[in-house]
C-alpha cells in the first residue's frame, strides 16, 4: 500500500488516542481533562484542547490534544513534532530578513504545538520567535509611517508579511503589551494603506480588494485579531469582508490581479486557501451569515476545477496563472475551509474530500519541506482540520458566543 493510501486508511483514527489534559498557555497547572466530544462521523471520541481565553480559542483553535509522550501520533503529527523542532532551533533562518524567517507565521505554528502538547518548552520556542518578530525593524517602522514619515516605507511589510496571529497569541498568553500594540499598529496600517485607500491596491480593485486573495485574507485576519485584543477594527473588517464577498464569482472562484497583466485575472489556489482561512476566523470571531454559503461555493468550485485525484493535490493555479501542476505541499492551506464547512453543515462530502487533501499533504512532507517556508505553509492551519473533522467547531464553552464557534 502506498504512503498516501496508508494515510487515508489511518485518518479514521486521527486524534482518537489523544486524551491527556494539557497545561494552558499561561503556564498554569493542567486543568481537568477536557470534555470528550463526539463527531457525527466518528465512532470513538477525541480530546479537544481547552483554552482559558475565548480569544486564544479563536486564534489557535480548534485543536486536538497531542500527548507529549505515549500513544502513537499520526503521520501528520509525527512530522509536525520533528520539523517544528528543526525550524524552531534554526530560527532565524536569515537574521537579516525576519519577514522570511517568520513567513507564514512560524510563531503561530509553535504555539499550536504547545497548545496540543502542553509542553512548556514549545511555549518558550514560540515566544522567542514572536518576540523577535515583535521587535523587528519592519514592525518598528509602522509607527513612524502611521505618523506620516515615509522614510522607512521600504521596511513596511505587506499584509502577507505581517504574521499577526503569533503576535496576538503572545500578547494574550504572556500579557505582552508591546505585542498588543504592534498588532494594533499592524491593523491601523491595513486600514490606512489598503482599506481606506483608493486605487488598484485598495477596496476598489475590480478583481480583488488589495490586489489578490492572499493579501485580502491576511489583511482581514489582522483586523480581526486586533479586534479580539480589544482595539475595535470591526468596521474596517466589515468593509473589507463586503468587498471580498462582492468579488466572488457566481461559480465560487476568487481571482487575483497583477499590475503586469491587469486584464488577465488568475487563480492561485493557495491564495484562496488563505482567504478562506480568514473568512473562517471572521465567522467564528465576529459572525456573518454570508460566509458559510460563500465558502461552500468556493470549496465546491475548487474541488471541481482544481483538484487532481492522481496527485492528491490541488493545482498550483489555473492557466492564466501559468502553472497548473499539482502542489501538494500547499494542501495544508486549503484544509480549514473543508473542515469548517463539515463542522458547520455535517455534509459528508467535505469530510471525504478533506481527508484526501490531508493525505496528499502527508504524502509529501518528507520530500517537499526543505525550509521554514514550506514547513509553515504545511502547518500554519492544517492541525485545525483534525479538530474540525470531529464535527465540533467549538473548542470550549467560553468560545461559544459567536456563530460557528
Amino acid at each position: 500500500m502506498s504512503p498516501r493510501r496508508r494515510a487515508l486508511h489511518a485518518l479514521a483514527g486521527i486524534g482518537l488516542a489523544a486524551g491527556l489534559a494539557l497545561a494552558d498557555l499561561s503556564g498554569a497547572a493542567a486543568p481537568a481533562p477536557p470534555a470528550v466530544v463526539q463527531g457525527p462521523s466518528n465512532p470513538g471520541a477525541a480530546a479537544l484542547v481547552p483554552f482559558d481565553s475565548p480569544a486564544l480559542a479563536l486564534l489557535l483553535g480548534p485543536l486536538t490534544a497531542l500527548p507529549p509522550s505515549g500513544g502513537r501520533p499520526s503521520a501528520h503529527d509525527a512530522a509536525l513534532l520533528r520539523l517544528a523542532r528543526r525550524y524552531a532551533d534554526a530560527f532565524p533562518a536569515d537574521p537579516g530578513d525576519l519577514v522570511s524567517s517568520n513567513y507564514y507565521d512560524l510563531a503561530l505554528v509553535l504555539y499550536t504545538v504547545h497548545s496540543r502538547t502542553g509542553d512548556p518548552a514549545w511555549r518558550e520556542r514560540a515566544r522567542r520567535v514572536a518576540r523577535a518578530w515583535r521587535d523587528a525593524p519592519n514592525n518598528r517602522a509602522i509607527a513612524p509611517a502611521l505618523a506620516g514619515d515615509d522614510t522607512a516605507g521600504r521596511l513596511l511589510p505587506a499584509p502577507r508579511g505581517l504574521a499577526t496571529l503569533g503576535l496576538a497569541v503572545l500578547a494574550i498568553e504572556a500579557g505582552d503589551d508591546e505585542a498588543r500594540a504592534v498588532v494594533d499598529r499592524q491593523a491601523r496600517l491595513v486600514e490606512e494603506r489598503w482599506v481606506d485607500t483608493g486605487g488598484d491596491y485598495g477596496l476598489a480593485n475590480p478583481v480583488m480588494p488589495l490586489g489578490d486573495p492572499r493579501e485580502a485574507g491576511y489583511g482581514l485576519m489582522t483586523l480581526v485579531a486586533s479586534t479580539l485584543l480589544g482595539a475595535d477594527h470591526s468596521a474596517a473588517a466589515a468593509r473589507l469582508l463586503d468587498a471580498i464577498l462582492a468579488r466572488q464569482e457566481p461559480a465560487g472562484a476568487w481571482r487575483g490581479w497583477s499590475e503586469d497583466a491587469p486584464g488577465r485575472p488568475f487563480v492561485l489556489n493557495y491564495m484562496n486557501g488563505l482567504l478562506m482561512e480568514a473568512l473562517v476566523l471572521y465567522d467564528r470571531a465576529l459572525g456573518d451569515p454570508r460566509i458559510v454559503p460563500a465558502l461552500a461555493r468556493a470549496v465546491d468550485w475548487t474541488w471541481r476545477q482544481q483538484w487532481s485525484e492522481p496527485a492528491l493535490a490541488f493545482r498550483y493555479g489555473d492557466a492564466a496563472a501559468g502553472d497548473t501542476g499539482p502542489a501538494p505541499i500547499l494542501n495544508g492551506l486549503m484544509l480549514p475551509a473543508w473542515g469548517y464547512l463539515y463542522a458547520r453543515t455535517g455534509e459528508p462530502r467535505y469530510l471525504g474530500q478533506g481527508d484526501r487533501v490531508l493525505a496528499g499533504l502527508v504524502d509529501v512532507l518528507d520530500a517537499e519541506v526543505h525550509g521554514v517556508k514550506q514547513f509553515t505553509q504545511a502547518y500554519r492551519s492544517s492541525a485545525r482540520y483534525l479538530a474540525f473533522r470531529l464535527g465540533a467547531p467549538s473548542v470550549s464553552p467560553a468560545a461559544g458566543t459567536r456563530p460557528g464557534t
